[in-house]
């Protein structure tokens, strides 16, 4: 999903790519805990722009099965 999103002055822009559902296979380990990442899902998520000086972004995602079929779900709204 590609993302344009305008504000109100002329210059200020945000471009935002975000591609859901990658599926994640391995070990992270972190001190004395590991976790184990197999059948996991990520996302990878970015973007540039010019914001203004104040802005406030709400945003979620969900990757999960359902019913034996794989969902990638984005919410947000500024």
């Amino acid at each position: 999903m590609a993302i344009a999103t305008p504000f109100t002055k002329p210059r200020q822009f945000y471009l935002n790519c975000k591609e859901n559902y990658y599926r994640a296979f391995g070990l992270a380990r972190f001190g004395g805990l590991t976790a184990d990442l197999d059948g996991a899902a990520g996302l990878l998520d970015w973007g540039r722009g010019i914001w203004p000086y104040r802005h406030e972004w709400w945003w979620g995602r969900l990757s999960a099965v359902v019913g034996g079929a794989e969902l990638g779900l984005n919410i947000g709204r500024w």
